[in-house]
This record gives structure tokens, sequence and C-alpha cells, in this order.
């Protein structure tokens, strides 16, 4: 082989594995809102965390910040307290779809008998790197028994 069919076979090679090593995350861009059918100021005050599990080609579980969901805002600062904001979640997905939940929780823990609302987004992994998704959360019960919610105690002791 000439050194010119060398050289272009060495610049290929180079360009098709450094191509390959090289992943680019993808941002999801998740705005959070309270649905207003079924939420209103007061109602979500009562939410005290908002759980979000990832699934599809990436999964996660985590708890949005407290402040940003619920917004503890109100209308008074100009802010809307049906507006929990945007949390951004990253994965170097290059295909198929991911699915964002959102759930809410009144009370102590993130009980299944605390549970308030829920809301889901099915979000396509697309080509660009910056990818947006809304979620709307309904609420789904009252969830009275669990206001006061404590926990056990233990009752043995020594005679």
């Amino acid at each position: 082989m000439t050194t010119r069919k060398l050289t272009s076979m060495g610049i290929l090679a180079a360009a098709l594995l450094g191509g390959a090593g090289c992943s680019e995350y993808k941002y999801f861009d998740i705005h959070v809102t309270f649905d207003p059918s079924t939420y209103d100021i007061s109602t979500t005050q009562e939410v005290r965390d908002c759980r979000v599990t990832v699934s599809g080609p990436a999964s996660s579980v985590f708890t949005l910040p407290e402040g940003n969901c619920p917004n503890r805002h109100t209308t008074a600062d100009g802010s809307d307290p049906l507006d929990a904001g945007t949390f951004e979640f990253s994965s170097f997905a290059t295909s198929g779809t991911m699915m964002f939940k959102v759930e809410t929780f009144s009370g102590l823990g993130l009980k299944p008998e605390c549970k308030s609302g829920e809301g889901t987004a099915s979000v396509p992994v697309s080509g660009m790197s910056m990818i947006p998704g809304l979620v709307v959360i309904k609420r789904t019960v009252t969830p009275t028994p669990c206001q006061n919610v404590t926990p056990p105690m233990d009752a043995s002791f020594d005679l």
C-alpha cells in the first residue's frame, strides 16, 4: 500500500474509534406543575415531599428539594403556587423514551398511605441535547389519616 492510503486508513480508523468512545449527555428539562382542577393554594401547602421516579433507557429515584416541590411561595410575592419549577435530569441515552413520574406526599415520610398526587410524562429521546418535558400532578386522594402519622414507639421495658 502506498503511504497515502495508509494515512487515509489511519485517519478513518482514528475517527471511528474516537467517535465510538464519545458519548454526549442529553439533558431533560422537566417542568412540574400542579393541576389547577385538583389543586389550589391550600392543597399544595399540604404537600410535604415530591419523589421523582425515572425509567426507560436510564433510571433513578430522587426527591425534589423542598421549596421547589411544593412551591412554598404565595401569590403575594408574584409567584404561582401551582408551579413547582423545572428540574434537570441528564443521561447518555441515545434512543427510546424516558418516563418521568412525580408523586406527592403529605405527612411524614414517603409512605404509600401518605401519597396525595401523581403526574407522569413520556419524553422521547431526540437528537437535541436539551429535551423539554412537562409533568402535571393531579391530586389523587386526601391523605387525612396520614397528616398526623407518628413514628412507632418501642414499648419494651425491663421489670
